[in-house]
């Protein structure tokens, strides 16, 4: 993003005032870091109610199992063969 031309030649060349590009590139600049912010506080929300959903697995019985129950069949097999 950031390189490809200089605020001077973009002034020009869209007859656009170079304090005005240089606030948009501000707010770009501004909006990403927020966005990084905010999935960096989406997971370690998710992190923190990791111990939670295992302990519910736990109670349940199938706490990191990944294995099926004992008797258990997809539907598309038949039980018989």
């Amino acid at each position: 993003m950031q390189g490809k031309t200089t605020v001077a030649v973009a002034s020009r060349q869209f007859d656009l005032a170079a304090a005005e590009i240089e606030s948009w590139v501000e707010d770009g600049k501004r909006g990403r870091e927020n966005a990084l912010r905010a999935k960096s506080e989406d997971v370690r929300e998710q992190n923190e109610r990791q111990p939670e959903n295992l302990q519910g697995s736990v109670r349940r019985g199938n706490a990191g199992d990944p294995r099926p129950k004992k008797g258990w069949h997809p539907g598309w097999e038949k039980n018989g063969s």
